[in-house]
C-alpha cells in the first residue's frame, strides 16, 4: 500500500524521477511493515503431473523409489466394442458399447528394478502385490539393453519400424478398459523402484556428472528424478538442500560434507606464539541472529503419503512472512526433510557463532568458503602469517550441528489396496420377488470374490460348445459356508431348534441382523443348495462368523430342495441389488443353464450350472389337501392354493392371485399307474362313487391323489395324499 501511495505522490510532484524515488521508499516501508513475503528458489516441484506425449519431452532418470507420470510413447485409437445382452422370443436385446485403448508409457531413461503400484486418476489401477483393479493386460520392460520388442507394438506397426526402446524403462497397457474413467484415457502415475533401498547422494551425483563429481558423503535420498537440460539444473536442487559442498580439484569436483572433520581446513594445529610472541587464543563469539529469513520450508515427495507433495518447516514463527521455501524433487521421509530444512535454516539464517584462531598450516592452505569440519562452520576470513594462518569462521555451535529430525508426515487418506482374489459364483433359480409377474424362467447370477477388492466379472452363457456374452455381474454379494450341519425341518413351522453357524468369505462381507420376524415379507433371504430360507435374527459371533435363528425353510416353493445341508455347504445372501437378473434368455421350463464368469483375479473362467429352471413361472403346489367321503360314498377333495407373490403372513386375508385364472389338475394313481385325470377351476372337487367303483379295485386298496395347479406357463409340483377305496 505504501508503494502505491508514495509512487503516486512522487509522480505528482517530481515527475518520473519522483515516482521512482517514491516507489523505492514505499517498497522499503512495505517490507519493514509486512515483510518480504515468501521466497521460492531452485527447481519447481512438479507435484504429480499428467503424462505427456510432446516431442522433445525429457524422460527423467529415476533413482531409488519415486512416483512419476511418465511419457506416452505409443498409443492406439480408442477401440469400440459392441455387445448385445438380453432379447429372445420377440423381445429386443440391449446393445452395449464399451471402449478400450492400447498404449505404452516411458517411465525412466535408465534401467529400473520393478514397477510397484499404478494409479489412474488418483485411484489404484495396480496394487502393491501386482494385482490389477481394472481389466487390462499389463507388461513391464525394465530398460535393459537386451529387452525385446513388445508383441503388441510389433503387430501394430510395420515390420522393422517398432523399436525395442532399449535403455528406456516403459510399460504397455493392452486393452485398458475405459468405462471407469468416462471412456477417456486416465491420468496415469507409476511407483518406480530403481533399486531396493535408499540411494547414496555421492553415487547419484557421480552418475549424473559422468564421474566429474568425486568423493563420498553419508547423505542418503530415498528417491530422485534426475532431469533437466544440463548438468547444473539436474543436480542444483541436491547441492542447494543437502549439507554438502563442491570444491574444484584439477579436472574433478570433490564432494565434501559439512560435518567431515578430515578436510584441509582442520589439517593444522592451533599455535600459541609466533617467534616467541604470544598470539590471541582461539575465541568464539555469539552473533545476532541473521535477518535473511525467519524460517526455511522444504517441499518434497512424501513416500509415506503415496509420494504426494509434503512440506517440512523449521525456524522461528515471527509472523513476518519471510519464509524461504525450496522445492526438492526428491522422495524423502518427513524426518529426513525436516533435518535438511533445519540445517539450511541454521546455515542461512542462524549463523550466530564466530570463531577466530591461529593455526599452523603444514600442507594445502585453507580457502574462503571452505568448511572447518566443526559444526558446519564456514571460513569467512583468512590472514596469512609467518608459517601460520589466522582463520575466522562463522556457523553454529556443535550442539546445533545435528538438529532433531523428528517429524510427522501427516495423515494419508489413500485408496485402499485391497486384494481382488478369485471369483465366487452361484446361479439361482429366481422366484417372484416383486411384480410384474415374469413370463419366462428367470435366473440370477450372484458373484463375489475371495478378496475385498473384487468388484465385477464378465458373464457368458454356454450354448452347446459356444459362449454368448450376456453382461456383467451386479454388486459384490455376501457368500458364506455352513460351519454346522442344517437338518430338514417342516416348512410350515418356524425352526427355532436349529441355529446354523455361517462363516463368510472375508471380513468385508456380512449378514444383516434381521427384523425378528421370519414371516415378514422383508425378512432376509439366504439360498443354500437350491433351497430358499428366511431367518428372523442373525448374531455376529466372530470376525467372519454369524449365527442364524428362527428359520422358515423351503420358501418360494423350494421344499423339494430341503435336505440335510452338511458342513461346508455354500450359501449366499439374496439382495436384489446384488443379483444380476436374466429373464429374457429364452430358457424352457425344466431346462438347464450354464454360466461362466471371469474376473480380474481369475486365471481361468469360473463355471456354475443350474439343472432345472422355472421357479419364477411355475405355480406353487397346493397345500392342506383333504380327502373325505359323503353319505353316498362320493370322494370329496379340498385344498388351499398358494401364491408365488409372498406378501408375508396376514391373518384373515386371502392370498393374491398369481395367475390369470385358477386351474387345477387332479390325478388318481395306483402304484404309479394313472387311473383318472380331472380338471377344475375351484379349490375343491368331487369324484362320484360310480367312477371310483369303475376303477375295479377291491375295498381297502390304497390309491394316491395328486393335485397340481396349472399355470399360464407351467404346472406346479403335486400335493400328494393317499386314501383307500
Amino acid at each position: 500500500m505504501a508503494t502505491l501511495v508514495l509512487t503516486a505522490l512522487g509522480s505528482a510532484f517530481g515527475g518520473p524521477l519522483g515516482g521512482a524515488i517514491g516507489a523505492f521508499l514505499g517498497q522499503q516501508a512495505d517490507r519493514a511493515l509486512l515483510g518480504a513475503g515468501p521466497r521460492r528458489e531452485g527447481a519447481r516441484l512438479k507435484e504429480l503431473e499428467v503424462q505427456t506425449s510432446s516431442y522433445g519431452t525429457v524422460i527423467p532418470s529415476i533413482y531409488g523409489a519415486m512416483r512419476v507420470a511418465g511419457t506416452v510413447i505409443w498409443a492406439s485409437d480408442l477401440i469400440e466394442q459392441r455387445s448385445v445382452s438380453g432379447g429372445g422370443k420377440g423381445r429386443p436385446g440391449t446393445v452395449l458399447y464399451s471402449y478400450s485403448v492400447n498404449l505404452a508409457v516411458a517411465v525412466s531413461s535408465k534401467p529400473i528394478a520393478r514397477i510397484g503400484r499404478v494409479w489412474a486418476d488418483g485411484n489404484l489401477l495396480r496394487g502393491a502385490s501386482g494385482d490389477l483393479k481394472v481389466e487390462t493386460e499389463f507388461r513391464v520392460y525394465c530398460g535393459h539393453e537386451d529387452q525385446p520388442v513388445d508383441p503388441l507394438l510389433y503387430a501394430s506397426e510395420d515390420i522393422g519400424t517398432s523399436p525395442a526402446y532399449r535403455g528406456i524403462a516403459y510399460v504397455v497397457f493392452e486393452g485398458l478398459q475405459l468405462a471407469d474413467f468416462g471412456n477417456r484415457i486416465p491420468s496415469l502415475t507409476f511407483e518406480i523402484f530403481e533399486r531396493e533401498g535408499a540411494v547414496a547422494l555421492h553415487q547419484l551425483l557421480n552418475d549424473a556428472s559422468g564421474g566429474l563429481v568425486q568423493g563420498a558423503t553419508p547423505e542418503m535420498v530415498d528417491g530422485y528424478a534426475l532431469q533437466g537440460h544440463d548438468l547444473r539444473s539436474s543436480i542444483a536442487p541436491l547441492l542447494s538442500c543437502f549439507p554438502v559442498t563442491l570444491r574444484p580439484q584439477e579436472e574433478a569436483m570433490i564432494l565434501e560434507s559439512w560435518f567431515d572433520g578430515a578436510n584441509v581446513a582442520s589439517a593444522g594445529s592451533s599455535v600459541a606464539n609466533i617467534d616467541g610472541k604470544a598470539v590471541d587464543r582461539p575465541a568464539q563469539t555469539h552473533l545476532a541472529r541473521g535477518k535473511s529469513a525467519s524460517a526455511f520450508a522444504l517441499r518434497h515427495y512424501e513416500p509415506e503419503r503415496d509420494y504426494q507433495a509434503g512440506l517440512q518447516r523449521f525456524g522461528a514463527n515471527q509472523g513476518d512472512r519471510r519464509d524461504q521455501q525450496f522445492d526438492l524433487p526428491a522422495s524423502l521421509t518427513a524426518a529426513k526433510a525436516r533435518r535438511l530444512a533445519a540445517l539450511q535454516w541454521l546455515q542461512q539464517s542462524a549463523s550466530r557463532v564466530q570463531r577466530n584462531e591461529v593455526r599452523a598450516v603444514h600442507s594445502i592452505p585453507p580457502k574462503l568458503g571452505q568448511r572447518t569440519g566443526e559444526g558446519g562452520r564456514k571460513i569467512t576470513e583468512i590472514e596469512y602469517l609467518e608459517g601460520c594462518v589466522r582463520i575466522s569462521s562463522e556457523g553454529w555451535t556443535a550442539t546445533d550441528a545435528q538438529p532433531s529430525s523428528s517429524a510427522d508426515p501427516g495423515r494419508d487418506i489413500a485408496t485402499p489396496d485391497l486384494a481382488v482374489g478369485q471369483t465366487l459364483l452361484q446361479i439361482v433359480d429366481l422366484p417372484v420377488l416383486a411384480e410384474p409377474l415374469p413370463t419366462q424362467p428367470c435366473i440370477g447370477v450372484v458373484a463375489a470374490g475371495t478378496g475385498e477388492g473384487w468388484r465385477r466379472a464378465a458373464l457368458s452363457r454356454r450354448e452347446g460348445v459356444a459362449l454368448v456374452k450376456i453382461g456383467r455381474t451386479a454388486a459384490p454379494a455376501n457368500f458364506g459356508v455352513l460351519q454346522t450341519p442344517l437338518p430338514p425341518h417342516p416348512a410350515y413351522l418356524v425352526d427355532w431348534a436349529n441355529r446354523p453357524l455361517v462363516r463368510v468369505a472375508h471380513a468385508a462381507m456380512g449378514l444383516p441382523a434381521g427384523n425378528g420376524d421370519a414371516l415378514s415379507p422383508n425378512a432376509p433371504i439366504i439360498h443354500i443348495a437350491g433351497e430358499y430360507i428366511k431367518y428372523a435374527t442373525c448374531e455376529q459371533v466372530g470376525p467372519t462368523d454369524y449365527q442364524l435363528n428362527g428359520l422358515i425353510r423351503g420358501c418360494f416353493g423350494t421344499e423339494d430342495a430341503m435336505a440335510t445341508h452338511g458342513i461346508g455347504t455354500a450359501l449366499t445372501l439374496i439382495v436384489p441389488e446384488e443379483v444380476a437378473r436374466f429373464d429374457a434368455l429364452g430358457l424352457p421350463v425344466g431346462s438347464a443353464a450354464t454360466i461362466e464368469a471371469i474376473g480380474l483375479g481369475d486365471t481361468s473362467p469360473v463355471e456354475a450350472t443350474l439343472a432345472d429352471v422355472g421357479l419364477a413361472v411355475r405355480p406353487l403346489s397346493p397345500a392342506h389337501l383333504k380327502i373325505a367321503r359323503d353319505q353316498s360314498q362320493n370322494l370329496i377333495l379340498s385344498w388351499v392354493r398358494r401364491s408365488r407373490l409372498d406378501g408375508g403372513w396376514r391373518d384373515y386375508g386371502d392370498l393374491q392371485l398369481d395367475e390369470p385364472q385358477l386351474a387345477f389338475e387332479v390325478r388318481i394313481e395306483h402304484a404309479g399307474n394313472l387311473l383318472a385325470v380331472f380338471e377344475t377351476q375351484s379349490e375343491s372337487f368331487q369324484i362320484a362313487a360310480d367312477i371310483i367303483n369303475g376303477w375295479g379295485h377291491p375295498p381297502g386298496t390304497l390309491l394316491a391323489c395328486l393335485v397340481r395347479q396349472v399355470g399360464q406357463h407351467a404346472i406346479s409340483a403335486p400335493c400328494v395324499r393317499a386314501f383307500s377305496v
